[in-house]
């Protein structure tokens, strides 16, 4: 019933370091989503003007996008083996390979079933 009640995944990571993942809430994801329809809000509207043309991808879009996806792993992050806290600072300094192998581990436990895409 719960997100936190459901079963954590460990993953091994290079250099003998390990992070035990969990699902993320419904509420967590909803948090996500509504940011991320934020940042599309504009372009949408935009798009619906015929103005696509004005639309730019700038370097604080990507910014906030990559945010958006910090604050998902720090919230998936249940323990690691890293002697500092699980913080949204803490997910910026891993390197690529450890961020890149969380990062798809975690969007593969959240992705919705084809039963619940249904709904």
């Amino acid at each position: 019933m719960f997100a936190k009640n459901k079963p954590t995944k460990r993953i091994d990571l290079p250099e003998n370091h390990w992070v035990e993942l969990q699902h993320l809430s419904k509420g967590t994801k909803d948090v996500l989503k509504s940011s991320v329809t934020k940042i599309f809000n504009k372009f949408d509207s935009k798009m619906m003007d015929g103005k696509m043309d004005d639309v730019e991808f700038s370097p604080d879009f990507v910014e906030k996008i990559q945010e958006i996806e910090y604050q998902k792993l720090a919230a998936a992050i249940r323990a690691w083996s890293a002697e500092e806290e699980v913080t949204v600072e803490n997910i910026k300094e891993l390197d690529d390979e450890p961020y890149e192998l969380i990062l798809k581990e975690v969007n593969n436990m959240n992705e919705l079933s084809e039963e619940e895409e249904k709904n």
